[in-house]
């Protein structure tokens, strides 16, 4: 089969069950078979084998049953570095980037920082701090041992040196240990609010998504809480949520004696980022 026979099979297949079926043709056949855009339009006539064929179809139907491109391609682009990603862990989003940007600029009050990212999943987080910040020593957790591993593996690759990645619910792995920066994306949806979200969401684990409370902080305090044991002195405790949260978490962390809380907005404009110091 040649090149542009496959492409026409597969956007006839997609075309009435996907936005931008152009696209998403070219990014399942650059999958199957290794020929980036400019080469599918460049060799149109080139000869596809019977695997590659079937690989790409194999990869449109997943997607149209709603799997993420990034979970097909096995990566994901954030904060200008290639993240591993398997179902075991959420996607890298843009919208997280400035959760990076605040601590990263929390880490330069301190020469050599101690920074946890808590509820790691991929390591996103932590690996960008470390790239970043050579300087800073980074320790990860996750209550998840897939998603601990894939924190494990992206670290070591993207970092270039041994990382130090614990199993375990929020704080236990970290009994008696202080660090200058603490950086959390948690779970917080609610169960409404998972139930309106679209079927990629919904591909990915909700164990890193979904908080069992009816207003979506049920983790967020314990981890506010929680981390009061483990901030050091003059350090700063940062944490994603969802726009709708940002004002209870500020309270949170006011009545769990942190000073001067502020919400960053995200890319999108909205509030995103809560940040609060232990003075």
């Amino acid at each position: 089969m040649r090149l542009r026979e496959l492409k026409r099979k597969l956007y006839i297949i997609a075309r009435d069950r996907l936005d931008e079926a152009d696209l998403e043709v070219r990014l399942m056949v650059s999958l199957a078979t290794g020929i980036d855009a400019l080469g599918q339009l460049t060799e149109p006539d080139r000869e596809i084998s019977e695997s590659e064929s079937a690989e790409a179809e194999r990869l449109l139907r997943l997607r149209l049953e709603g799997v993420p491109e990034a979970y097909l391609a096995g990566h994901k682009e954030f904060f200008g570095l290639d993240f591993m990603v398997t179902e075991d862990v959420l996607i890298p989003q843009p919208d997280t980037e400035i959760l990076v940007e605040s601590a990263i600029e929390a880490t330069r009050r301190f020469d050599r920082p101690r920074v946890l990212d808590i509820c790691t999943g991929s390591g996103c987080i932590g690996t960008s701090i470390a790239f970043n910040v050579p300087s800073a020593e980074v320790f990860m957790s996750d209550i998840s041992k897939k998603a601990a591993s894939v924190a494990k593996r992206n670290f070591e690759t993207i970092v270039g040196r041994k990382a130090e990645v614990r199993v375990g619910d929020l704080f236990e792995p970290w009994s008696g240990m202080m660090f200058d920066v603490i950086a959390s994306n948690p779970p917080y949806l609610t169960a409404a609010w998972y139930e309106e979200t679209g079927i990629e969401v919904k591909h990915e684990p909700r164990l890193a998504l979904l908080d069992s409370a009816a207003d979506g902080l049920g983790i967020i305090e314990r981890l506010v809480q929680e981390a009061m044991f483990h901030l050091a002195a003059n350090g700063t405790l940062l944490i994603e949520s969802d726009y709708r949260q940002t004002d209870a978490v500020r309270a949170i962390m006011q009545e769990h004696g942190l000073s001067c809380i502020e919400t960053i907005k995200d890319l999108s404009g909205k509030q995103r980022c809560t940040r609060g110091f232990l003075f």
